[in-house]
């Protein structure tokens, strides 16, 4: 890290505990029950070793006091698979990957990582509230660029970013009808190579290098 400087937070993926529906338990506190009067009979997948799902799943295990066997594998999506299959049947996992497969059935959905409820998942509780409390699991990914970038800069990099996080909220709650607009300017652009006014109209470019980070002007297509 002493090789970089910091820019800003780029977005934070929060976490959710979710089972197999073979499990008999819809509830965190049943699934702590079952576990513990069946130890080492289920198993929670990661993927691998250290990741954070792993390191996340065996504080709460320690804080819960159950045993659950860890089952790394290669990357998310050969877990993944045996999750859905039911080869193992424990996951605490972001969101992101776990959503779609909770909306269809596939997976329960049984507490979220986060300080506070998530607007996804309103009735699902937080694994603090279910009497874990201080228990955290998010993920985040942040931006940094090369030892000696002008904090200037660093600083004009980060409020784009902010910029672009915000532009984001915005743009999940508008309108249906406003939405099909924003669709088919997008798809427009994609169709003329161009950027329309419904998206970033000029696009600063940053090139990296020995001195660090530098702007390189403004892009524009037409």
């Amino acid at each position: 890290m002493r090789d970089f400087d910091p820019i800003g937070l780029v977005a934070d993926l929060p976490l959710a505990l979710v089972v197999h529906p073979s499990v008999p338990a819809t509830t965190l506190k049943g699934l702590v029950e079952h576990a513990k009067a069946n130890p080492d009979a289920l198993g929670h997948m990661s993927a691998g070793s250290g990741t954070l799902s792993h390191l996340m799943m065996e504080d709460f295990k320690q804080r819960a006091g159950i045993r659950i066997l860890h089952v790394p594998y290669k990357g998310s999506p050969p877990a993944l698979v045996d999750l859905i299959g039911g080869t193992v049947q424990v996951d605490l996992d972001t969101v992101v990957v776990t959503q779609p497969h909770v909306r269809s059935g596939k997976l329960r959905l049984l507490a979220v990582g986060t300080r506070e409820r998530l607007p996804v998942f309103p009735d699902a509780p937080t694994i603090a509230e279910s009497g874990y409390p201080g228990f955290e699991a998010v993920a985040w990914i942040a931006l940094a660029a090369p030892k000696g970038t002008p904090r200037e800069l660093r600083e004009r990099i980060n409020a784009d970013v902010a910029a672009a996080r915000q532009h984001g909220r915005r743009v999940r709650h508008v309108p249906r009808g406003r939405a099909a607009a924003l669709e088919g300017d997008r798809r427009a652009d994609r169709r003329e190579g161009g950027v329309s006014g419904a998206s970033i109209r000029s696009r600063c470019r940053y090139r990296a290098g020995p001195s660090g980070c530098r702007p390189v002007g403004p892009s524009r297509r037409s």
